[in-house]
């Protein structure tokens, strides 16, 4: 686990709404779910799979009081991607490590204990007790086009970045990449339209026209969009209730960069410099979305929690890993 590393679910309930689909979901999961709730399952053709069904903008095994499944046959009873959320399992040379995900205010606003051990166990074990790798890395690590370290060398590089995000260093300084790299063959202004292009009724939608906006914003002369709105408000309006000493936002936003950086799904998708990149770009349109929401009067770490559930939401999305591929570095 990443030192540092907080997390404990408070209920906000933004993981069980439309911000993005309960799934895909596995053949014998949609077997043993058809089962416990009949009629729950549906193909989401976007996913190419079976998707839990959805209901009044929510997953529909979400009751009043809770998940449903949950409250009559336990834990193990609900779909794999809703036990492991936010949890995601790493096998690397040295052995297994943990990331989480940023995209709900459970992990990233309030005060949250250290990750711990026997609920992320519990909740990544499958119902025959086995675990499965979100990220699988090999003995060598690419850190730049066409070169390659041995996973000990990158680990002392990685503890170098890591070190200075805890420091308190500037995480736009310690990536030392030029956000908004060059692009082979199309522009930044024909990202910024294809994720505007994005908005389908969901929150999942809203959160990437919002990275839309934001990118041609910065990078056109099309001027700034106004606000859109943002259909996560609600849980973040639980978890400000709960939180009554605000973090400070830049802490916020480095704690993500160093779960992008430690959770080395990036290796799947380019190199190291690709990584740095990608995640400086992503950085500016957080803080850009941080200020904006500021500006209307936001408290200060949910303005950053909420920018960085857009962040994450775009860099989840299959396009961007074409997009980062095609860097120019």
């Amino acid at each position: 686990m990443r030192p540092g590393a907080r997390y404990r679910c408070f209920g906000d309930g933004l993981c069980c709404t439309d911000i993005h689909a309960v799934g895909p979901i596995g053949r014998t999961e949609v077997r043993r779910l058809t089962l416990l709730a009949p009629g729950s399952m549906v193909r989401n053709e976007a996913l190419h799979g079976m998707v839990v069904a959805p209901r009044n903008g929510a997953c529909g095994n979400l009751g009043a009081d809770g998940c449903t499944l949950h409250a009559e046959h336990g834990s193990m009873a609900k779909p794999s991607v809703c036990r492991r959320f936010p949890y995601r399992l790493v096998v690397t040379p040295a052995g297994r490590r943990i990331s989480t995900e940023h995209r709900c205010p459970c992990r990233t606003m309030g005060d949250r204990p250290a990750l711990d051990r026997e609920d992320i166990l519990a909740s990544l074990r499958d119902q025959a007790g086995r675990m499965t790798a979100d990220v699988t890395v090999g003995e060598r690590v690419l850190i730049s086009p066409g070169r390659r370290v041995l996973f000990s060398r990158y680990e002392r590089v990685e503890a170098g970045l890591l070190g200075r995000l805890a420091a308190g260093e500037d995480p736009l300084e310690v990536l030392a990449a030029t956000p908004f790299p060059a692009l082979g063959d199309v522009s930044w202004t024909d990202v910024a339209h294809h994720y505007r292009g994005k908005l389908d009724g969901s929150a999942c939608g809203d959160a990437l026209a919002w990275f839309g906006d934001i990118v041609l914003g910065l990078e056109s002369d099309e001027g700034t969009r106004k606000l859109r709105q943002r259909p996560w408000s609600a849980s973040f309006d639980r978890a400000e209730a709960r939180t009554p000493e605000p973090e400070s936002p830049e802490v916020i936003l480095a704690d993500w960069i160093a779960d992008e950086l430690w959770g080395l799904e990036w290796t799947e998708h380019g190199s190291l410099a690709h990584a740095r990149a990608d995640l400086a770009t992503r950085l500016v349109v957080a803080r850009t979305i941080r200020e904006r929401l500021q500006a209307i009067g936001v408290r200060p770490d949910r303005a950053a929690a909420e920018a960085v559930l857009v962040a994450e939401m775009a860099g989840a999305a299959p396009l961007w890993r074409s997009i980062v591929r095609a860097f120019v570095l």
